[in-house]
Order: C-alpha cells, then structure tokens, then sequence
C-alpha cells in the first residue's frame, strides 16, 4: 500500500469516525442467544478437552475460535470490521 491510499484511508477512517456510520446497529436478543450458545458450546469441549489432558493451549483455542465465530456469525458491525473490510478492498 501506498503513502497515498495510506493517507486515504486514514482520511475516510476519521471522517467515519466523526459521523459515527461504524455503529450501525446494536446487539440484538437473537446476537445473544447466538454467542451465549457458541460460549456454551465451547466451554463443553473445553470440558471435555481437560477430561481427556490435553493441553490448556488447545483449551484456549477453541475459545478463540469461538469468538472468532461468533464475530463472523453476528451482525453487529463494529469499527475493526469497518477498518479490514476498507483495507481487503484496498488489496
């Protein structure tokens, strides 16, 4: 990437910042039902992963990879998800 579309970026990024477009809409009752259950879901296969000693790592990482899917499964959009989708595009 260029210093040019670096500073475009940049430049777009504080403007949205300033008119708050990054906070489209808020959590809904079904974006919380959804990440309760993956968090749920989670737990039990870290439960399980400890039942059968195997590393906290892999306890960890199924964590991770809850969120990680829970961002990707709910809609509320945050800036982080206004900032990778202007830097994919740039790409």
């Amino acid at each position: 990437m260029s210093l040019k579309e670096g500073l475009k970026l940049l430049k777009e990024f504080l403007s949205a910042l300033q008119r708050k477009t990054y906070l489209k809409r808020t959590a809904t009752l079904s974006d919380i039902i959804k990440s309760s259950g993956i968090l749920l879901a989670c737990s039990f296969i870290g439960l399980v992963f400890y039942f059968f000693h195997l590393s906290e790592a892999n306890i960890i990482t199924v964590y991770v990879l809850g969120i990680l899917l829970i961002s990707s499964i709910t809609y509320a959009q945050s800036i982080w998800n206004d900032i990778l989708n202007r830097r994919c595009a740039l790409i």
